[in-house]
């Protein structure tokens, strides 16, 4: 018996049920974490009612709100005309099967405070630190990376900033304090297309998590059919 061949085996058949585990717990965590958390934002957010400056106005402090209306007459903050942004970094990952894969990743948000006019006034913003942005935005790549890897053609380490401009349809969701709305959510586009996208967000969290599920047990099978088999070889071979 070859003792260095089965001590390898089996430690192939552990790597291959950390795995699975792995697949199963990122699948569990996106089906029954993320999925409900988007769900309920989707909830939230379908429950409002979209204010007008009047109603804004009107509604008591400390409670949710919505607004869609236009950016007007706020303060350009890059050269391109943003006037809200995100600053983010193009970080490159080596995949096996796909090769290099990128992805952006925020290293500094601006969201200072912000004009919106909706129908029969305006609405001013609180200036915050971080909110979730999504929806239409302009993207401008200001600094190309110097790293050898490449992703999309992208060089590692390259700088983007995205956001949204004056004249641009927003809808902001957040709480209304002292007068003013604390935003927690902008999105470029009206408030249909934001549920939309959450709605379109669910279902892609969804199947990942069943797909990822499905796929635990298949490896974990495989690795087992093939530490039979091999067992058979050895136990064939005396």
């Amino acid at each position: 018996m070859n003792f260095y061949n089965v001590g390898a085996r089996l430690y192939a058949l552990v790597v291959s049920a950390i795995v699975a585990f792995c697949f199963l717990a990122f699948g569990a965590a996106l089906i029954f974490y993320f999925g409900p958390q988007l769900a309920q934002e989707a909830q939230r957010i379908g429950d409002l009612t979209e204010l007008d400056a009047a109603s804004f106005r009107a509604i008591p402090s400390d409670q949710d709100v919505l607004i869609t209306g236009v950016l007007e007459g706020n303060r350009k903050r890059t050269s391109d005309g943003l006037v809200a942004y995100a600053r983010e970094c193009w970080d490159v990952e080596y995949d096996s099967e796909d090769g290099y894969e990128g992805s952006w990743e925020t290293i500094e948000t601006v969201l200072p405070e912000l004009t919106v006019s909706v129908d029969g006034g305006q609405v001013r913003t609180v200036s915050v630190e971080s909110a979730t942005m999504g929806g239409h935005r302009h993207s401008q790549i200001v600094e190309y990376g110097d790293g050898k890897q490449k992703a999309n053609g992208i060089p590692e380490g390259s700088i983007r900033v995205i956001g949204y401009k004056n004249e641009d349809q927003i809808t902001i969701v957040g709480q209304k304090t002292k007068g003013r709305l604390l935003p927690d959510r902008l999105h470029g586009g009206d408030r249909a297309h934001l549920l939309q996208e959450l709605e379109t967000g669910l279902w892609f969290t969804s199947i990942c998590g069943v797909g990822l599920i499905l796929i635990a047990p298949a490896i974990l099978l495989s690795a087992l059919l093939g530490r039979v088999k091999a067992s058979v070889s050895i136990g064939g071979g005396n």
